[in-house]
C-alpha cells in the first residue's frame, strides 16, 4: 500500500508519482484511489489527559464503592467503556473456529483492542466488532473519545482543568 501526503499546490507532482507508481502494477488486478484530509496523530498531551481523566473518574467510583460483577472499577475499565461508546471500529466475519485466537491477537495489542463478539448470519462464522485503541487514533478521533470522557466528569461532579480547551481543539 502507498500513501501519499500532499498540499493542493503539489498535487502535478503526485500526479506524476501516481503515473510511476502505476508502471509496476499488476494488469490483471483492481486498485483503488482514495483522497481524504490528513489529519495529525493523536498527541501525547491528548493521551496523558485521556488516562489522567480516567483514572479520576475510577477514583470517584471506587470511593463510592461502586463495583461491576462485585470488583472494583479500573481507569481501564473506564476507558474501555469509552472506546465501545465513541471509539473506532471495524466489523468483520470470521470462521466461528478462529474467534479465541483472533480475539486473543487483537487484544494483545492493548487495552483499548476490543473484540464484541456477535451472531452472524452466515453458518459456520461469527461476526466481531473490532475496536482499534487509541494509539492509532488521529486528534479528530481522539477529541470525540475526550469530549465522551470529559461528560461522564461533568456527570461525576469532576472538574476538568483549563487543558480541556486546548487538547479538545488539537
Amino acid at each position: 500500500m502507498h500513501k501519499l501526503r500532499f498540499k493542493k499546490a503539489s498535487f502535478m507532482v503526485v500526479i506524476q508519482q501516481l503515473i510511476e507508481l502505476a508502471k509496476g502494477l499488476n494488469d490483471n488486478k483492481e486498485y483503488i484511489i482514495e483522497v481524504k484530509e490528513y489529519r495529525p496523530k493523536r498527541s501525547k498531551s491528548q493521551n496523558d489527559f485521556c488516562w489522567e481523566l480516567c483514572t479520576q473518574i475510577a477514583k470517584k467510583l471506587q470511593l463510592e464503592h461502586i463495583t461491576e460483577n462485585g470488583r472494583l472499577i479500573t481507569k481501564e475499565d473506564i476507558y474501555c467503556d469509552h472506546i465501545e461508546r465513541v471509539g473506532t471500529s471495524e466489523f468483520i466475519a470470521i470462521p466461528t473456529k478462529g474467534v479465541p485466537t483472533f480475539k486473543e491477537k487483537w487484544e494483545s495489542n492493548g487495552v483499548g483492542w476490543l473484540v464484541k463478539v456477535m451472531e452472524s448470519r452466515i453458518p459456520g462464522t461469527t461476526k466481531l466488532q473490532c475496536y482499534y485503541g487509541s494509539s492509532t487514533y488521529n486528534t479528530e478521533e481522539m477529541t470525540i473519545l475526550l469530549n465522551s470522557i470529559v461528560e461522564d466528569c461533568k456527570m461525576y461532579g469532576i472538574e476538568t482543568d483549563v487543558r480541556i480547551k486546548e487538547l479538545l481543539s488539537a
